[in-house]
Order: structure tokens, then C-alpha cells, then sequence
């Protein structure tokens, strides 16, 4: 992705083998996109297979009753994180549906902001580096 923070799935797919090709352990991708792209999945088996743990953002469509967790985290070779508020329960923003893994703190996070200083912001992207203390597979 650019560093405005935009970018297209093919640069997903390229960052995800780029980080598994550099000895990560752990992707942590706080982002998302509207559809399946197959070189994405492609390149989150290709994680897998090297033991590497991708949790990626569930999204911020709330759950309406019906599946709204987006891309790359409806894959299931990522770990799918949704975002809890300060009092344990889920998020009324959180995306969810059936490849929800499980949900950490997305609510009035502490962040740095962009040109210095602090933030507080909320989101499953806040959640999800939250994540990466607990990522595990069975």
C-alpha cells in the first residue's frame, strides 16, 4: 500500500509473501477490501503453508444478521478479528459473520497520529494488533 494508505489487492497479495519471504512469524493487516481476490488467498495459503499467522480486520459494516466481515478476512486461511467496546461485548460497528475467530478491544484505542502526537480511535483495525499476543490454531 501507498503511504496514504491506499492501494490495490495486488499489493496486498505482493506484502503478504513479501513478510512470510522475510521471516515473519506473524501479518498483522489492519485493512480491507470488497471482494475475493484470488491471488490474495493464494498468497495467505502460501503464509500457511510456511506457518505463518495472518490475522486480518473483520470490517466496520456491523453485523445486520447476515454475513458482513470483508477481504482478506473472510479467507479461511486468515484468523478473522472483530473488535469488542470497552465493556467486553461486541462492537455495534464490528463486521460479523461465521469466519469471526474471535474479537479483542477495537473501541477508544490509543494510537499515534499521523504528523505527532496521540489519538483515540475505534475500529476493527484497532483491534486486530491487538490480536497478535493470541493468534493460535488448535
Amino acid at each position: 500500500l501507498s503511504n496514504s494508505g491506499s492501494g490495490g489487492s495486488d499489493g496486498i497479495a505482493a506484502g503478504i509473501r513479501w513478510a512470510v519471504d522475510a521471516g515473519a512469524n506473524v501479518i498483522s493487516m489492519s485493512l480491507g477490501g470488497g471482494s475475493a481476490y484470488p491471488p490474495t488467498q493464494q498468497a495467505l495459503r502460501y503464509a500457511e503453508e510456511k506457518g505463518v499467522v495472518v490475522c486480518a480486520a473483520a470490517g466496520n459494516s456491523g453485523y445486520k444478521g447476515r454475513n458482513t466481515i470483508g477481504y482478506p478476512a473472510r479467507f479461511p486461511e486468515a484468523l478473522c478479528i472483530g473488535a469488542t467496546q470497552s465493556n467486553g461485548s461486541i462492537a455495534s460497528f464490528s463486521s460479523g459473520g461465521r469466519e469471526l475467530d474471535f474479537a479483542c478491544p477495537g473501541q477508544q484505542i490509543v494510537s499515534a497520529r499521523l504528523g505527532g502526537g496521540r489519538t483515540a480511535m475505534s475500529g476493527t483495525s484497532m483491534a486486530t494488533p491487538l490480536s497478535v499476543a493470541v493468534p493460535s490454531r488448535g
